[in-house]
Parts: structure tokens; C-alpha cells; sequence
């Protein structure tokens, strides 16, 4: 949105902008009358911004190979010019136009790549189609709103719509989508927009903006974290007391709340100390710990003293009552063993990369920390071997030791690289089977609340650790300076981000150990009978069955002899031993395609209650009714608080019974 020629005048990023968030169109809106304030510089965001020009470089570079005649359209010149440059570059006919700019009042757009088609147009027996460079991995819809506002305004020149548009992803993938089936929605959802800046033209001031009658609240969306007026609206979020400070609210809790008149986080407070009020379509069980935390929140805005309070664990009359453990009760007994690991990623990299796997253990009385790094695809299932045979090695050793970690992100990471380099799954599915990875994330929000806005790590650490030091204090930090140390290869730069993840170990280990004093003296972890503490109290660590186990011992072998061969370790039959490396994936690719559904499974058995509810695919805290049989069919009937579900009437069902102590 710009002032142009005493003007309004639009792009597709207004209105994607627009569809992601109507506080920000208003928000511009005010900008243009009085200069708003915005954040400081994200260096992620210009870490991103300068790997889309890297990859719009490497299509140009690619096209300029494939012996294309390519006009480039100047940055410099005002707009006017450079619209007439790209008319005069689409008459001469030319294979690419690059940086082409349309500009048809209210509306201009600035398409990266502007490729001909023999299809015929005003322009003679050919035309064009517009092709836009993403990063991603995958097209998002806002990439077709974007796509189709420029084919429309390609399309005042060439008189038509290009047939297609096109998206050049990360991967260097090309994908297609009829231009038609885009140009309706983009229609209604233009008019959508010039509707909505009309009614906001008059607005000078942020009080205006605020009070606007047509405008949402400006509530926390997917759009905050990339967005210039981020801070304004959490400014005006703060000062209002507004709800989406307490951790952990959904967006659904707040409209339930508000629509019962608890619209702050001090009157979601005092709902402990007044007249219980029930929210409608709210279990009751969450209704207590948002007004908890909430409590706990306002307790520390007011007095400036950071507080906590522990949730005590149910505990069982006998040892036998089969009583699924939370929070405290999930931690196994300490053993000299004991892992305390944290991950690094580099989601920029073609698929991602896993660049750093760290971890702090005990060597003979001494805490030490040791790194595994990768910096390429090879290097990382060199990495990860590496990692898994030590861990593997170390429990050999220390046969009741555990991995700890905070948080999913470990796990998803060594489920989806054993996947992804088809080693080590065995070693990993057994880590898995035997409960050895301790999630503290899960153990802290089911046995704690803390009086701060959020449960990272760096937030609970405050409990128990000194405010950190260092050059990286959080994770896109990390993930700037390692895209920093590719260029420069500053040795210095690794060993920061090395630093930072040998803090995250160190906090994990004593987050565990803060945890364990919290804990009664009952808790099995401090007993000294604990050991090895299984999910439920009556069931030993799954074992594999006799038939997984000889499955095995006949693939594996086999596997082995193909791998040889493919490597050149053993001479190939063949000319070609990469066909081997494709008929050794070949053998496991059913079980490997089916533990994506089985992790889903015991990951929900291990979920909070509200993540519970959250989940489309199933239906949650169902309490049965009455149970019927006729003949061989069964009939149950439940009863199930309020929640969106995909399931349907006719809907083939697969139970999964298990309990769920709510908190």
C-alpha cells in the first residue's frame, strides 16, 4: 500500500496481508496519515529475504542456460517506466522478462518472471504466463492470490489471462494451477478488500484504528511473527489486559470467556476467589487451569515476584492400580547414565538439515557436553549413526539410563531421520519402545504452573538458573549465525552456536533436577525402588514381538548384502548398484510407511487434555453411556464435551480406549 500520483495504490501483498490479518490493512492505513513506529530489523526475515533472492537468481541463472533472450526490467526508474519497459519487452517478444511491473490504477504488482507461451494474444501469435520463485517446499494458497492478481494485470496488456501460473519452489519443482479456477475467488476477494481500505481511508491516529467499528480485535495471529506492527498490537493487548496473555489459551477458550464477560486476564483471576462461574462448552478441568495460571500471571504483574505452585500427582492406594502417570510421576529414577540432549536445525536448507546434535552426560563425577555436526545431507546420517551408537553404547553401560529433552522436537528429529536415511529405525523404534527419551516440556506443564506468559524453556529457566550470557540466546539466532558461518567459515561462529546448545543441555540436566526436588518423597523417581519407571504402573517396557524379531533377522541380512553392493563395498552384479539401494529401501517399506499412524497413536496416549480436544481426528474425553449387544454387533453410547471433529455419521471409527487423568 503506497501513496503514487496523489493515489492509492494496491499489491498482492495488501491483500494477502488483508486475508491474514484485517488489523494490519488498518494499521497501513494509519501509516499513511501518521507515521507509525515499527519493530526493530528481524534478522531472520532478512536471512529469508536474502535466500528468496539467492533462489530467484539461481531460476534467472538457469533460464539464461537454457539460451532464453531476457529482458531485465531496472529497480531505478518510477513505475510508470517500468511498466512501459515490460509492455515494450512483451511486444518485442522476448523468451523471459524479468522483474516485469504492471501498473493499471489501484493496482500494480512486480511478477519475478514473465515467461512466453506460443498461445495467441494481442500481442501476436504468442503470449505470456507468469512464473513466481518461493522458497517453500509446498505452494501455499497466498502464493495463488498473489499469482492470479498479477495474471489479471498481465492480462490488460496481452488482453487475456495467461492459461496458467506457475510456482518455482525450494526444490526447484515446478508447479501449475489453470488460471480460471483462481481468477473467481481473487475477484470477490479483491472487492472484499477495496471494500474494507474505504471504510478505514479517514483514520489518522492508532485510537482510531482501535474503536473502528468494522475491525476485529487485533489478536495473535499466524501473520505476528513476520509482521512490522507486531509490537503495536501487543502494546495495545497489554494495556488492555487482554486474555491472549495467559499461557496457553486458545483462540476458541478466549471467545468462550469472552462471551461469559471475562474478557481480561484480571477477570479470568478472579474467578478463583469469586462465585464459580461455569463457561459454557468448556470441561471443567480447563476452565480451573486457565483461571490457575491466569492467577498466577496477575499475582507477579502486581507484586513484580515470580511465583509457582505445584500440581501433587494423584497417588495411587496400591502399586498395582493401573493409573496412568503425569507430570512428576513420569520421571524415572536418576542414573549415572543419563542423557540430557537438544537439537539445532537448519529449516533453510533443501529439506532442512539437523546441523548440530548435543549432549551432556556424566563422565566419572564430570558433567562433560559432546557435539555431533553435520554440515551436509552425508554428513547428517553420518551424525545421527553416530549419535544413536553411543547413546545405544551408553546404555549397554548404563541399562536403566534415560535421554532427556524438552519438548517434541528431539523425537519427531530422530523418527524422521531414521525415515529419511532408512538406518538405524530398529535401534530407534527400540529407544521408543522402552520410553528412554523423557520429555521435560510434558513433565513441567502437567506438574507445575509458573506465573509467566509462556512454558519455553528459557522461561522456566528462571526458576532455577541464572539469566543467560553468549552471542546466540534463541533458536533463529542460531540459525542466522550458521547461515552466516556457510559464507564467512569463522570458526568462531560455530563454536557460539556450540555454546548456545551446550546451555540447553546444561538447563535440560538441571531443569530435571529442580524438577526431582519438587517431587514428594513418594514419587518412584526418589524411591528407592524407582528404577526404570514404565508409563503405566502395572506394564513392564513394551518388548518386540517374536514375529518383529524374526521379520528382522531375515531382512536385515539381506539389507546388509544390498547396501554392499550399492556402496561398491561388494562387487554389483550389475552395472548400476543403485538399484540395489532402491530394492533394500524396497524390503521395509511397509513397515516403514506405517509408523507415521503408530506414532500418532502413542504420541496422542502421552497429549494434554486441550491438544486433545484440538484434534479433528478424533473425538476426546469420552465417557461411555451404556454399552448394548445384539448378536455379534456392539453398540456403545458416549457422552463427549464440545469440539470440532471431522468424524461424520457413517464414518468408519477405530477406538483407542486409555485414561487421561485431567488436570
Amino acid at each position: 500500500m503506497r501513496e503514487y500520483n496523489g493515489d492509492l495504490l494496491f499489491s498482492a501483498s495488501d491483500i494477502v496481508n488483508f486475508l491474514a490479518c484485517r488489523s494490519l490493512t488498518a494499521l497501513d492505513c494509519v501509516n499513511l496519515n501518521a507515521r507509525l513506529p515499527t519493530g526493530d530489523d528481524d534478522a531472520m526475515a532478512k536471512l529469508l529475504q536474502d535466500k528468496g533472492f539467492a533462489h530467484e537468481s539461481a531460476f534467472l541463472k538457469k533460464l539464461r542456460d537454457e539460451g532464453k533472450r531476457i529482458v531485465e526490467i531496472p529497480a531505478s526508474p518510477p513505475l510508470e517506466e517500468r511498466s512501459r519497459l515490460t509492455t515494450e519487452a512483451m511486444q518485442s517478444g522476448a523468451d523471459v522478462i524479468f522483474q516485469g511491473v504492471f501498473l493499471q490504477s489501484p493496482w500494480f504488482g512486480n511478477a519475478d518472471f514473465l515467461v512466453r507461451c506460443e498461445t495467441p494474444s494481442a500481442l501476436g501469435a504468442f503470449g505470456y504466463e507468469v512464473y513466481d520463485t518461493k522458497l517453500a517446499r509446498q505452494v501455499s494458497p497466498r502464493y495463488l492470490v498473489q499469482l492470479g492478481l498479477y495474471n489479471r494485470l498481465l492480462a490488460s496488456i496481452q488482453g487475456r489471462l495467461g492459461q496458467k501460473v506457475h510456482v518455482v519452489l525450494g526444490s526447484n519443482t515446478i508447479e501449475s494451477f489453470v488460471a480460471t479456477e483462481i481468477d473467481g475467488y481473487l475477484a470477490m476477494t479483491m472487492q472484499r478488500f477495496s471494500n474494507h481500505v474505504a471504510g478505514l481511508r479517514g483514520l489518522s491516529t492508532l485510537d482510531s484504528a482501535w474503536q473502528h467499528p468494522g475491525l476485529p480485535y487485533p489478536a495473535p495471529c499466524d501473520k505476528c511473527g513476520t509482521c512490522r506492527w507486531a509490537e503495536i498490537c501487543e502494546a495495545k493487548r497489554l494495556a488492555d489486559d487482554h486474555l491472549s496473555q495467559v499461557a496457553g489459551i486458545r483462540k476458541t477458550q478466549i471467545a468462550k470467556l469472552a462471551g461469559a464477560g471475562i474478557d481480561t486476564l484480571a477477570k479470568l483471576a478472579a474467578l478463583q476467589a469469586s462465585t464459580p462461574l461455569r463457561i459454557t462448552g468448556m470441561p471443567q478441568a480447563i476452565q480451573e487451569r486457565l483461571t490457575h495460571q491466569a492467577a498466577l500471571q496477575q499475582a507477579e504483574k502486581t507484586s513484580g515476584k515470580q511465583s509457582f505452585v505445584l500440581l501433587h500427582p494423584f497417588k495411587p492406594e496400591a502399586p498395582t492400580d493401573a493409573v496412568e502417570k503425569t507430570g512428576l510421576l513420569l520421571l524415572p529414577k536418576p542414573d549415572p547414565g543419563d542423557m540430557f540432549f537438544d537439537m539445532e536445525g537448519n529449516p533453510l536448507e533443501d529439506g532442512g538439515l539437523e546441523y548440530l546434535f548435543g549432549v551432556v552426560f556424566d563422565a566419572s563425577g564430570k558433567k562433560e557436553f559432546k557435539a555431533f555436526w553435520a554440515h551436509t545431507r552425508a554428513d547428517e546420517k553420518v551424525a545421527f549413526e553416530q549419535f544413536i551408537d553411543w547413546v545405544l553404547a551408553r546404555i549397554k553401560k548404563f541399562p536403566t539410563a534415560h535421554i532427556y529433552h524438552y519438548a517434541a522436537y528431539e523425537v519427531s528429529a530422530m523418527r524422521r531421520l531414521a525415515t529419511l536415511h532408512a538406518t538405524r529405525e530398529v535401534e530407534v523404534d527400540d529407544l521408543l519402545r522402552q520410553r528412554r527419551f523423557v520429555d521435560l516440556f510434558r513433565v513441567v506443564r502437567e506438574s507445575i504452573l509458573i506465573s509467566k506468559g509462556s512454558y519455553s524453556i528459557k522461561k522456566v529457566e528462571e526458576f532455577y538458573r541464572e539469566k543467560r550470557a553468549g552471542d546466540v540466546k534463541k533458536a533463529d539466532e542460531s540459525i542466522v549465525v550458521y547461515e552466516e558461518w556457510k559464507v564467512s567459515q569463522d570458526p568462531g561462529l560455530l563454536k557460539s552456536i556450540e555454546d548456545y546448545n551446550r546451555e540447553d543441555c546444561f538447563s535440560t540436566l538441571q531443569l530435571r533436577d529442580w524438577l526431582l526436588g519438587l517431587a514428594p518423597d513418594w514419587i518412584p523417581a526418589k524411591a528407592a525402588d524407582g528404577g526404570c519407571v514404565p508409563i503405566l504402573a502395572d506394564e513392564e517396557p513394551r518388548a518386540r514381538s517374536e514375529h518383529s524379531l524374526a521379520e528382522e533377522a531375515e531382512r536385515v541380512p539381506i539389507e546388509r548384502r544390498l547396501q554392499a553392493f550399492a556402496t561398491g563395498k561388494q562387487t554389483s552384479p550389475l552395472a548400476d548398484g543403485s538399484v540395489f539401494a532402491l530394492i533394500s529401501q524396497l524390503l521395509a517399506f511397509y513397515l516403514r510407511e506405517s509408523k507415521p499412524m503408530w506414532w500418532s497413536i502413542f504420541e496422542r496416549q502421552g497429549a494434554e487434555l486441550e491438544d486433545l480436544l484440538r484434534d479433528e481426528d478424533i473425538v476426546a474425553a469420552c465417557e461411555v453411556l451404556s454399552k448394548e449387544k445384539d448378536g455379534k454387533k456392539h453398540s456403545v453410547r458416549f457422552k463427549y464435551p464440545e469440539q470440532d471433529f471431522k468424524i461424520d455419521v457413517g464414518t468408519k471409527v477405530k477406538t483407542l480406549l486409555f485414561s487421561r487423568t485431567a488436570r
